[in-house]
């Protein structure tokens, strides 16, 4: 007779429990591997791009470097520094400019009544006193009259002095039908005023 002999352990019930959920925990212990590596992964071909694009950058860098390196010799050249000297000469003019044509003749217009036309501006520039010579014409001599008020009263103008007076011709016998006068004022604004 032949006698069968079993040597296995019977299971016990924790190792049929352990056995029923293997599956699954081995099942969802693959899906995080899975998901784990794809995140590996992604991050990995992030990195390179990042790597990638400071490199781009540094290379960027070092070209912009390299121009700045040869406009600066270039730039350091003896007839370019002669020009800069120059530029800088004429910009230091301009920026201590004290008179600006445009703004004494808006502050002369300020002033002028709508009936008074403005026949002629002059102004010395060599004399340091900003001496202007205004030359005016009106139909009537009582707009002539106001403008000058108006000039006397401006704090842009000082020392209102008339150099000549004409009067309208009621005759007609061929002179002018308006009134007109010529005087010098000395112009204050528009910059610091002449001692």
């Amino acid at each position: 007779m032949k006698t069968t002999l079993n040597l296995a352990l019977p299971s016990s019930s924790r190792e049929r429990y352990a056995l029923a959920w293997s599956i699954p925990v081995g099942a969802v212990g693959l899906i995080a591997l899975v998901l784990l590596s794809v995140s590996a992964v992604k991050d990995y071909q992030s990195l390179r791009r990042e790597r990638a694009s400071v490199a781009d950058l540094q290379r960027e860098e070092g070209r912009v470097r390299a121009q700045e390196t040869a406009i600066r010799q270039e730039l350091d050249r003896p007839q370019l520094r002669e020009i800069y000297r120059y530029s800088r000469l004429i910009n230091d003019v301009i920026g201590r400019r004290e008179l600006s044509m445009l703004q004494l003749v808006a502050k002369v217009t300020q002033v002028l009544p709508e009936d008074v036309r403005l026949d002629g501006l002059e102004l010395d520039l060599e004399s340091g006193d900003r001496v202007v010579r205004l030359t005016i014409s009106a139909e009537m001599e009582e707009s002539l009259e106001k403008f000058l008020v108006n000039l006397e009263n401006s704090s842009d103008f000082t020392d209102v002095n008339v150099i000549s007076h004409g009067l309208p011709d009621e005759k007609g016998e061929g002179g002018s039908d308006l009134a007109t006068a010529a005087c010098l004022v000395r112009y204050v604004g528009g910059g610091p005023k002449p001692q």
